[in-house]
C-alpha cells in the first residue's frame, strides 16, 4: 500500500446512502490550501484495477497520547499515516525499510501520477537492491497540459508552502510521539525518510525549504538522502541567500542530478524560464555548494547532441532499462532525457546506491572530478 498526499479538489458523491469521495481530476483544479490522504493498492497486472481510497480526514492537534498499538481504523487523517509508516519501518528488516517522499513535475494529471507511483514501485520498491520499501506520493494539481505551464508554476508556488505546512506537523509527531532522551515514549525504527523531486516538483521542494526557513523553530534534520532529479528550477537555487541554501539542515546529504541535453529543460529555459536550469547545466557555482551537497552529471550517458548515435546502441539502452523496470524505456526518454532515474540502468544504480547510504566517492560507476562536489555518469 502506498500512501499519496494531494491538494488536489475532493469530489463528494453520495451511493447506497453513503458519501463517497474521490480525486478531482478534470485538468482545470487549483492548488487548494489543504490536504488530504489517501492509499493506492497496485494491482499487480492491470493498472486500471488499482484501488485509490481517501483516509477519513481529521484534523491534528497533538501526537502526544498516541499510543503506537492503537487500531489503525481508529485514527485518521496523518495520525493514521503517520502510525502506520512507523510500524511498517519498525517491522522491516535493516536492509529494506526506508520510506521515499516524491514529488513529481510538471504536466501530470492524477491518472498520471498513478503511472507514476506504479513506475516507483517497480524499479525501487519492488527491487531486492534498494532500501526503500514505504513511497509517499505528493500528488500537487499540475494541469496535465503544456500549455498550461504558467499556471502549474503558480500551483508549485502554494504547494511547497502547503507542503513545508505538513513536514512541521510531521515533526510535531516526531518530537510528541517519541518524546525526549529523558522521557522516551516510543523507540525509533532505525530507518530513514528519503525525499526526492523530480522537474518542476523541485520548484515545489524551493517553496517548501523557504516556508520551512520562516519558521521561529529551530530547523530539524528530518531527511536522510534527498534528490533534486532533473531539476527544473533556476541553476541558482543553492548559492547563499536562495532557499535551497539552507537545505543542508533539514537533510543528511544533497544530490543534484542533471543532463545537459535534457530536452525538457531546455525547451522550458528556452520558451518559459530564461535562466539556465539546475537539471541541465548544474548549479551555478560548484564553489558555493553548501555542506554536503553533491552533484551527479549524467550529460555522457548519451552521444553527443542528446541523441541516441546507432540503433545498436538504442537497442542495448532499451534492453538493459527493460531488464529494471519490466518495459522498454519510451521514445520521449530516449530523445529527451529528462527521466533516466526511471529508465536508464547507471542512474537508476546510482540513487540507490544513494539511499543506502553508500560514501559520496564509493559509488560504483561513478567517475571523480577535479571538483571535490562534481562526479559524472557514463555507459556502463
Amino acid at each position: 500500500m502506498i500512501y499519496v498526499v494531494t491538494n488536489r479538489k475532493i469530489d463528494t458523491r453520495t451511493e447506497g446512502g453513503r458519501v463517497v469521495e474521490t480525486i478531482h481530476n478534470d485538468g482545470e483544479e487549483t492548488a487548494r490550501p489543504v490536504f488530504r490522504i489517501a492509499t493506492v493498492d497496485l494491482h499487480p497486472s492491470d493498472s486500471k484495477k488499482d484501488v485509490v481510497s481517501l483516509v477519513p480526514d481529521e484534523y491534528v492537534e497533538s501526537y502526544e497520547n498516541m499510543e503506537s498499538d492503537v487500531p489503525l481504523d481508529r485514527v485518521f487523517g496523518t495520525r493514521r499515516m503517520f502510525l502506520d509508516l512507523y510500524r511498517r519501518m519498525s517491522e522491516a528488516p535493516e536492509s529494506k525499510g526506508d520510506t521515499l517522499v516524491f514529488l513529481h513535475g510538471f504536466q501530470y494529471s492524477f491518472e498520471a501520477s498513478l503511472e507514476h507511483i506504479r513506475k516507483l514501485s517497480q524499479v525501487y520498491l519492488e527491487a531486492k537492491d534498494c532500501s526503500v520499501a514505504n513511497l509517499v506520493y505528493f500528488s500537487w494539481p499540475s494541469a496535465g497540459s503544456l500549455t498550461d505551464y504558467k499556471d502549474d508554476q503558480v500551483d508549485a508556488i502554494e504547494s511547497g508552502k502547503l507542503l513545508g505546512r505538513l513536514f512541521r506537523k510531521t515533526r510535531q509527531f516526531f518530537l510528541e510521539f517519541f518524546g525526549s532522551k529523558e522521557a522516551k515514549r516510543n523507540e525509533f525504527c532505525g530507518h530513514q525518510i528519503h525525499l526526492a523531486a523530480h522537474s518542476m516538483g523541485n520548484q515545489v521542494l524551493t517553496h517548501m525549504i523557504h516556508e520551512m526557513n520562516h519558521y521561529p523553530q529551530e530547523p530539524f534534520s528530518l531527511f536522510g538522502e534527498v534528490l533534486l532529479l532533473n531539476a527544473d528550477a533556476d541553476w541558482n537555487v543553492f548559492e547563499p541567500g536562495q532557499p535551497l541554501h539552507r537545505l543542508p539542515e533539514y537533510c543528511e546529504r544533497t544530490h543534484i542530478y542533471n543532463h545537459y541535453s535534457d530536452d525538457a529543460l531546455w525547451i522550458s529555459q528556452h520558451t518559459k524560464n530564461f535562466m539556465k536550469r539546475l537539471g541541465r547545466h548544474g548549479p551555478s557555482s560548484l564553489d558555493t555548494l553548501p555542506p554536503r551537497t553533491k552533484v551527479v552529471d549524467g550529460s555522457g550517458l548519451k552521444a553527443r547532441g542528446g541523441k541516441v548515435a546507432t540503433a545498436a546502441m538504442k537497442d542495448r539502452f532499451a534492453v538493459k532499462a527493460a531488464e529494471i523496470t519490466g518495459q522498454k524505456a519510451p521514445t520521449r526518454e530516449r530523445l529527451m532525457d529528462h527521466w533516466g532515474y526511471l529508465y536508464r540502468p547507471e542512474v537508476i544504480a546510482d540513487v540507490k546506491a544513494v539511499l543506502a547510504g553508500v560514501g559520496s566517492t564509493s559509488i560504483a560507476g561513478r567517475t571523480a572530478t577535479p571538483h571535490p562536489n562534481l562526479f559524472k555518469l557514463t555507459d556502463a
